[in-house]
């Protein structure tokens, strides 16, 4: 899956990336894209992209190494989660991205990858206060919403 953005004013459609596959994003502000990465080897990364300089640049290769849906909690910090593991659980996550580690908010089961059209993602959205995060999960089979209330440590 290739990236690509479009310039409203000229109507210019600029790739920014052509030859890795890109799964999810977020906008951290006008100019820059967080996103989730394969390269040739199925390996995930994060990678942050420039708009305006058409640049990217790895994003904590040393704990952003599972595939997952990224939002921002502030400036510094993400939230994201993982697909299931092999024995079917995921983790909602948050991630410090100026060195600091990543703390697992919590784990839930689902379905397990093999049987991927039954996977929920957890998919994680913020609440405008950024107080509370909502996620899609499966409960006995069906399709679910958990609210789960964020903790605000100093410096957030």
């Amino acid at each position: 899956a290739r990236m690509i953005v479009c310039d409203i004013k000229s109507n210019e459609l600029i790739p920014l990336e052509i030859s890795r596959k890109v799964s999810h994003y977020a906008w951290a502000n006008n100019d820059e894209i967080l996103c989730t990465v394969f390269n040739e080897n199925q390996q995930c990364g994060y990678f942050m992209y420039s708009v305006s300089k058409y640049t990217c640049r790895a994003i904590r290769p040393d704990i952003l190494t599972r595939d997952g849906h990224p939002s921002f909690i502030d400036d510094n910090t993400i939230i994201t989660d993982t697909y299931p593991d092999k024995w079917g659980f995921q983790e909602l996550i948050i991630a410090d991205l100026n060195g600091g580690g990543e703390t697992t908010v919590a784990r839930f089961y689902s379905i397990p990858v093999k049987e991927a059209e039954r996977r929920t993602d957890l998919h994680p959205r913020l609440s405008p206060d950024k107080g509370s995060v909502c996620v899609d999960v499966n409960s006995h089979g069906v399709r679910d919403l958990v609210i789960l209330d964020m903790e605000k440590p100093t410096g957030r």
